[in-house]
């Protein structure tokens, strides 16, 4: 057994033990390995999110709100589709809306939105619903329309009768063995003709607004639909205007909820039907087309659709028809409002043989006032060369200075023997005055001569 220096010291038996205990000390002052971490950092995540998902959700639907979010005094927050739909049943229930977690009142005016939630929300990871991949809330939309591989999209000769939908990944593939391409006019010369057809269909409405502003009569109201109640035991809500005149008459325009359904806040989707209503009596009827648009301060999207109905006195009332909304949701935002806001142009429809009757009317009228303007200009021309009197064309002014003695008697058209304004006899060229004239002109009217 060899002996030990004496410059080393021997170690003991708890310095081997320091010695070896030493690299697991080394390793848990380094942390987890990096897989671990990534997995701990993941689990974390994922419980943050599930955290502020719980957190931040509408207080009706549970769900994240898409887009503004609104919250009462008291900061319970709602998504916009349940704010209106909340304020639509309140409407129709004939009560104030309240808060569904703490039932403080909320209205348009005391709710408020919360910017830092929206923000908050759009950066929220969501998963695309072709490819299954996590992206941030405010880029998952354009992912899904228009990057994602997986999405479901069409062949491009679908013009030509090609039915195909697929990924987009095999859209490549589809349109290089698309057989459609090589096929003779004559065999898509069917499907060109539908495909004019259904464009047709979708301007004819346009090119009926643009045929009706060429019309004798067009008329363009603002109206506002004001809420009221029926008088039976369950008060029903409909929407009235007041009366606005179109024509020579009086119109009334009325609106009803789910075509006057008993209860309409037991459905889902609702529906606004209004019909236009003749005040006033005609002595023939009426044929009247019209087409709602947006008003000025209407907040809901509007389809133009013409409609048309001929008003007599037996029916004044035209048939109820659907408001063609752009989206069945803006039912409840225009529910949820004090008032509807529409613009109305009706436009009157004559046949071509009143048309042409008033045209030959109106032509006749204005050469009738022509003439009558004519006649007194010409004797005002012929009146300022002698330079005493003054012509309009229903009065003639004649300025005469009269003497002390005598007045000058009005005389008519023809010259009959008048009547004196100062004497009770008549006399053919004046009278004693009964009353003495002061000094000064006189002036004395007479008709223009003929």
């Amino acid at each position: 057994m060899a002996e030990a220096p004496e410059s080393e010291p021997v170690p003991s038996a708890s310095t081997e033990s320091e010695i070896t205990a030493a690299p697991p000390d080394e390793k848990n002052e380094e942390g987890p390995l990096p897989e671990k971490r990534r997995k701990l950092d993941k689990e974390t995540s994922e419980k943050l999110e599930h955290r502020l998902g719980g957190i931040l959700c509408c207080a009706v639907c549970l769900d994240l709100p898409p887009a503004a979010v609104y919250q009462c005094s008291n900061g319970h927050l709602m998504c916009a589709p349940c704010f209106t739909h909340l304020l639509a049943d309140a409407r129709l229930r004939d009560e104030a809306a309240t808060c569904p977690n703490c039932r403080v009142e909320i209205s348009k005016t005391s709710a408020s939105r919360n910017l830092a939630v929206e923000k908050t929300v759009s950066e929220l990871p969501s998963e695309c619903k072709y490819c299954a991949q996590v992206f941030p809330r405010h880029s998952l939309q354009h992912h899904e329309e228009k990057i994602c591989e997986d999405r479901l999209t069409g062949c491009r000769y679908a013009s030509i009768g090609c039915g195909w939908r697929g990924p987009a990944h095999e859209a490549r593939a589809h349109e290089a063995a698309c057989a459609h391409p090589g096929k003779s006019a004559a065999e898509v010369v069917d499907v060109l003709a539908e495909r004019e057809r259904a464009a047709r269909d979708a301007n004819a409405v346009y090119t009926q607004v643009l045929d009706l502003l060429s019309y004798e009569k067009i008329t363009i109201n603002d109206l506002q639909l004001k809420p009221y109640r029926t008088e039976e035991f369950v008060h029903k809500l409909y929407y009235e205007t007041s009366r606005f005149n179109a024509f020579g008459h009086q119109w009334v325009v009325k609106a009803f909820v789910n075509r006057n359904q008993r209860d309409p806040t037991q459905s889902t989707q609702r529906e606004i039907t209004y019909q236009l209503i003749l005040k006033s009596k005609t002595l023939s009827p009426l044929h009247v087309q019209w087409v709602g648009l947006r008003g000025p301060y209407g907040e809901a999207g509007v389809r133009a659709r013409v409609q048309q109905h001929v008003f007599a006195d037996d029916g004044p009332e035209a048939p109820p028809q659907p408001l063609p909304l752009r989206d069945h949701a803006d039912t409840n935002r225009l529910l949820a409002n004090k008032a509807i806001h529409f613009r109305s142009p009706p436009y009157s429809f004559a046949s071509a043989v009143l048309t042409a009757a008033r045209v030959r009317r109106r032509r006749a009228r204005g050469a009738a006032a022509a003439a009558a303007a004519a006649r007194p200009r010409r004797h005002q021309q012929a009146a300022r060369q002698q330079g005493h009197t003054l012509q309009v064309p229903a009065l003639q002014l004649r300025l005469r200075r009269p003497d002390s003695s005598t007045c000058s008697p009005t005389t008519g058209p023809r010259r009959r023997r008048s009547r004196c304004r100062c004497a009770t006899t008549p006399t053919p060229t004046g009278c004693s005055p009964t009353r003495p004239y002061t000094s000064g002109p006189r002036l004395t009217a007479s008709p223009p001569p003929s």
